[in-house]
């Protein structure tokens, strides 16, 4: 399995890349999609900026972000933003599982989960608790 913590991902085939880039404000997000080349890796990959702008701001709207064997047929995973005391996204938590193990139904069923795991770790870098699909930001 590529995806490994600390392994280098394609911003348009990844969980937390999602997470991150649909909260980053536009000139980062235009600068950072600039780079992708929407290589199709499997038939659920992302291939155009469209798409993927559409992705983002699905992202946004529901709060978490999805990887549905984007970058590897047989892997996929949820990831949720963490925020910052200023209210912006540092980082991202992704629960990645085989298909075979977990599909995305259940990867979404363990949300409340992640959700209070992602709330604590932003508590303690000074963040707010959130509801899941709210950016902090635009709470103030």
């Amino acid at each position: 399995m590529h995806s490994r913590i600390g392994t280098p991902v394609e911003l348009h085939t990844s969980g937390v890349a999602k997470a991150i880039l649909a909260y980053a404000g536009p000139a980062q997000r235009s600068r950072l999609i600039s780079r992708c080349d929407f290589r199709r890796y499997t038939e659920t990959t992302i291939t155009s900026r469209e798409e993927y702008a559409a992705e983002l701001e699905q992202t946004r709207v529901r709060g978490w972000a999805i990887d549905d064997g984007e970058h590897e047929p047989y892997v996929n995973c949820v990831s949720l933003p963490i925020f910052d005391a200023r209210g912006r996204v540092q980082a991202a938590l992704s629960v990645t599982a085989l298909k075979a193990l977990a599909d995305l139904d259940a990867l979404e069923g363990e949300l409340p989960v992640i959700r209070e795991a992602v709330s604590q770790i932003s508590v303690g870098v000074g963040g707010q608790l959130l509801d899941g699909n709210v950016h902090a930001e635009e709470r103030r």
